[in-house]
């Protein structure tokens, strides 16, 4: 009982005493909306595309000339994006957006890009010109231009690093464009994804090898898929785990798409056997794990196959954390055993049962 009032009265003091404290806290400041921020970018960008321009006519005839060119262009496609945003923020993710502010300085962007290409025909930040314009022409829309320019940059500049982010805009744009009844874009895509891996750029590599599993799948080569998914994942691995290194985008650290996509042809090609712990290997947290397990457990009762089944569940019971879905796992798991007819493991199983309870 004396405990008891005592924490009754540790609590009400504790109360009073956050109370009081709020009192005294400072106006919270509310940050703008969205909408607000993102005008203040397009603010902050046409600054500097004022000052560029300024800075170019006091640059002729000097060696900053070229890049202060490139940097207008790339200025110019930063206010586009933030016209684009705002339009985005007012008109609502399922209305079209009306931005001609967008169009216009892309066009002024790819006019400068054209320019540049023309009067620096020997400068080394030709290969960042025609990268920015194929990127500006696929943003347009203006696809066969997009090709055009990418292809001269992947030509003359072959060893340049812009062109391994060429090639993967190139693949992207032929695997997106594959009808499934002319086999040439994936064909091209798949060449361009292999070229990547020419390059000594272990950032990439792992997005390519990735797409690589992709063009596998949709060319109905499970056994190629699984294993270009296991290198995307092994690619990525290794190269975060280099000192150092940036950080990679979430565009391009792939290791948990790559788990999980690779189920549906891992549970073709591959046995039961050892699977939890192939999977095991391959994840590099609980999260990826348990995301390809319950895929997997999802395709093994597909197939009907109860040992999968009876490895997943019980994975699942032991690494997965609380939910409901656990229940579904101690069913499954329950129903394949009385299928088998093995209870070897009886004790451990009803161990991971009961802790549901």
């Amino acid at each position: 009982m004396y405990r008891r009032i005592l924490l009754a009265m540790t609590i009400i003091a504790l109360s009073a005493y956050a109370l009081s404290a709020c009192a005294t806290l400072p106006t919270e400041i509310n940050e703008p909306p969205l909408s607000e921020q993102l005008k203040q970018k397009i603010s902050k960008a046409r600054n500097a595309i004022i000052e560029t321009q300024e800075a170019i006519r006091k640059a002729q005839g000097t060696p900053y000339l070229e890049e202060l060119t490139i940097r207008l262009a790339e200025l110019l496609s930063d206010e586009a994006k933030a016209h684009y945003l705002v339009a985005r923020a007012r008109d609502g993710e399922s209305k079209e957006v009306q931005a001609p502010q967008v169009k216009t300085l892309k066009q002024q962007a790819v006019s400068l890009y054209q320019k540049f290409i023309k009067s620096y025909p020997n400068s080394p930040l030709l290969p960042r010109a025609y990268f920015n314009q194929g990127q500006e022409y696929r943003e347009l829309g203006d696809y066969e231009q997009m090709l055009k320019v990418l292809m001269k940059l992947t030509t003359q500049f072959p060893s340049d690093p812009l062109s391994a982010e060429a090639y993967l805009v190139l693949g992207n744009y032929y695997f997106d464009h594959d009808d499934h009844f002319n086999n040439s874009s994936l064909v091209n895509a798949k060449s361009a994804y292999q070229s990547i891996l020419q390059f000594p750029l272990a950032h990439l590599q792992g997005i390519a090898l990735y797409k690589l599993a992709w063009v596998a799948v949709n060319d109905g080569d499970c056994a190629s898929a699984v294993k270009s998914f296991e290198q995307a994942i092994l690619k990525t691995e290794s190269y975060l785990a280099l000192p150092n290194q940036p950080k990679l985008s979430s565009d391009l650290d792939i290791r948990r798409d790559a788990i999980g996509d690779m189920i549906y042809c891992f549970s073709k090609e591959k046995s039961e056997e050892g699977a939890v712990d192939y999977l095991r290997s391959l994840a590099y947290d609980r999260g990826p794990l348990i995301y390809a397990l319950e895929k997997l457990g999802a395709r093994y009762q597909i197939l009907d196959k109860p040992k999968g089944q009876r490895d997943v569940s019980r994975a699942l019971l032991k690494y997965a954390p609380d939910h409901p879905k656990r229940l579904e796992d101690a069913q499954v798991l329950y129903h394949s055993l009385k299928v088998l007819k093995d209870y070897s493991q009886v004790g451990d199983d009803t161990t991971l049962i009961a802790q549901l309870i």
